[in-house]
């Protein structure tokens, strides 16, 4: 079999639960072809999803060396490095991704998220109301946005994000939201 069919029996696996199994695929893809990005992404896919971070850490880092130009393995390089709590090394990457593609909404979000965790309000709303410019059609940015804002104390401000999120689906039930607010 070719590095393709090995990524493909690696998908196909990974659909039917069998994470191992897919795992053995993928490093039979990366054996087949060490230069495959795609074998390595889906390899960190695997990884990341059974939480194995340090291990997908190295995997998007592989596919990084073979494809250095994509926003799309560096915003994966910064999420992993954000559930590792290296939060200034995740925004390094964030950042680096928005070089690559300045209008990638989830590596924004990223950064917004990461200086929310580190208490830097000011830079966290800037990047969400960057993410707002790119997508303003997703109301979970809205209730980013309104978890910031109420922390910054602009009470007017949040309460319009959140009557903005909530306007997307009046019927939902927004009290599983209320949780980012009222933290």
């Amino acid at each position: 079999m070719d590095c393709e069919d090995w990524e493909h029996k690696g998908l196909f696996l990974f659909s039917q639960n069998r994470f191992d199994e897919a795992l053995d695929a993928y490093g039979q893809a990366i054996q087949t072809n060490p230069k495959n990005d795609i074998a390595w992404n889906l390899k960190y896919d695997i990884l990341f999803y059974l939480k194995k971070y340090d291990d997908a850490l190295h995997a998007i880092i592989q596919a990084l060396g073979i494809k250095p130009d994509s926003a799309y393995y560096w915003l994966k390089k910064g999420d992993i490095l954000y559930f590792l709590g290296h939060y200034e090394d995740s925004l390094t990457a964030y950042s680096r991704g928005i070089e690559l593609d300045p209008t990638s909404a989830s590596c924004w979000l990223g950064k917004s998220n990461t200086f929310n965790k580190l208490e830097r309000y000011e830079e966290a709303l800037y990047a969400i109301n960057t993410v707002l410019a790119i997508d303003s059609t997703v109301k979970y940015y809205w209730f980013i946005k309104s978890e910031i804002c109420n922390k910054l104390n602009r009470n007017s401000d949040a309460y319009y994000a959140f009557s903005t999120a909530i306007s997307f689906d009046p019927i939902d039930q927004p009290t599983k939201y209320l949780n980012c607010i009222l933290r």
